[in-house]
């Protein structure tokens, strides 16, 4: 029980560190690029995916779920945050290095950006209506642009700490995993412009570092009814910020990301008679609200994935297929009022060329 009750003790160390000076600073949109999560398979089943996490993606969602992952992977994924595939309002970009560590466990480094370009910028218009008239026209023929940029580089580490827990009946001895993880991140935001005017106003950037950190449990059913029907449940917890991470800017202002939780169950059901596996989650995650996500994961053949989810209120599509055993394509659909992100996503594992 030892094993057990460690990880839960230092995860509940680690959230319960605080200072007063960030909640007074708490602002709702600090780092507020950090809520589109990366992984496009997990994006089709809703990003309810804290309780599963067991791909190059899984990091964000579980520190703890890198330990699952074998192989050494890069992984990257790309597409626009609202507005059209060919009209993108913003653009998303992740890419990512997995590696597993054997015994020791994983690590993992990561970079997600999500870019904004081109954006308009409009000054006062004059304190008369000429002066307002004239500069309207001006502005809306020739107006400046600067843009936006958002970056976090996440070092993630994870190992997974198995044990055996005695029910105390004959026979009766059930094995857990539990990974435990933490995520290190540096996060920057930065406003520029091109145009020398623009950048003395409006150029500024922020930057902070952030913690992580996550626990999973993992079970077979199987090992409870001594029978082959059923799989595997697995539950996942989450705190991200846990120390509600500062954003200082250039000007002395200072924000921070509130500490937020996630947590999730998932259940692995293997359908052998049709080489296949289907897999459902629900997740509830909390920062300034409450809000629910579930999924569903259809596996043909380590070949074939089909995908479908809900979160915050809007269906969710996947799909995903397996080439060559060591490159997996993946795409996720998102219905959004402001413009359906579609993403795609690639990743490619080397351990079967460097043997």
């Amino acid at each position: 029980m030892k094993k057990v009750l460690l990880p839960a003790l230092i995860l509940g160390i680690l959230c319960s560190f605080d200072t007063g000076f960030a909640q007074k600073t708490a602002s709702r949109y600090g780092g507020d690029f950090l809520k589109i999560p990366p992984g496009v398979r997990a994006a089709g089943m809703g990003s309810a995916f804290t309780a599963i996490a067991n791909d190059a993606s899984g990091f964000f969602y579980n520190p703890a779920g890198s330990s699952l992952v074998p192989g050494n992977i890069i992984s990257s994924q790309i597409g626009n945050q609202f507005g059209t595939v060919t009209d993108p309002a913003s653009v998303y970009t992740f890419l990512g290095y997995h590696q597993h560590l054997g015994a020791l466990g994983a690590f993992s480094f990561n970079w997600i950006r999500l870019g904004v370009d081109d954006i308009q910028f409009l000054a006062e218009l004059g304190y008369n209506k000429s002066e307002r008239k004239g500069n309207a026209a001006r502005y809306a023929l020739d107006a400046p642009v600067f843009g936006n940029a958002q970056d976090a580089f996440i070092v993630n580490f994870s190992k997974e700490i198995g044990t055996v827990i005695d029910f105390g009946w004959n026979y009766f001895k059930v094995p857990y995993r539990i990974p435990i993880g933490i995520n290190l991140k540096y996060i920057r935001q930065s406003f520029s412009s091109s145009d020398s005017d623009v950048e003395k106003k409006i150029g500024q950037s922020a930057s902070g570092i952030g913690i992580d950190a996550g626990i999973m449990v993992i079970t077979n059913l199987n090992d409870y009814v001594a029978r082959n029907y059923f799989g595997t449940f697995s539950f996942g917890l989450v705190s991200k910020d846990i120390s509600n991470t500062i954003l200082s800017w250039e000007d002395q202002i200072e924000t921070s990301i509130p500490r937020s939780w996630a947590w999730s169950v998932a259940y692995l059901q293997p359908l052998e008679w049709m080489k296949s596996t289907v897999q459902i989650a629900y997740q509830e995650e909390t920062d300034y609200e409450t809000f629910t996500s579930v999924g569903v994961e259809y596996t043909y053949d380590q070949l074939l994935q089909v995908r479908a989810g809900y979160r915050r209120e809007e269906p969710t599509l996947g799909v995903g297929l397996f080439l060559f055993k060591s490159l997996s394509v993946q795409y996720s659909f998102q219905k959004h009022d402001l413009g359906n992100p579609h993403q795609v996503g690639l990743s490619f594992n080397l351990e079967p060329w460097l043997k």
